[in-house]
């Protein structure tokens, strides 16, 4: 799975593709039906969840319609969002 970063404005933007197409997959536990290695990818994914939240990566959801972008925060729960908002808000 390609997932592409792209420095913009002094911000790492991650488009997070398949791996967590929506907000609602954030959870390492929820995994794409088709993958065919679960475990090694929920070891991968909490791996670039931990990274994301670490270095302040702005994530794009992009087959979310709800939430276009944000950044994670790490909780007692696991990983959270903690910033939403559009892209063309990093412009301001």
């Amino acid at each position: 799975m390609l997932v592409p970063y792209i420095n913009y404005k002094n911000r790492v933007l991650v488009f997070v593709t398949d791996l967590i197409p929506l907000t609602g997959n954030l959870p390492v536990v929820y995994l794409a039906s088709v993958d065919i290695q679960p475990l090694i990818a929920m070891e991968e994914k909490e791996k670039f969840l931990e990274e994301a939240v670490k270095n302040g990566y702005v994530l794009v959801f992009e087959h979310d319609y709800y939430t276009e972008c944000a950044t994670l925060k790490r909780t007692n729960k696991g990983y959270a969002l903690n910033e939403t908002f559009a892209l063309q808000e990093l412009d301001g």
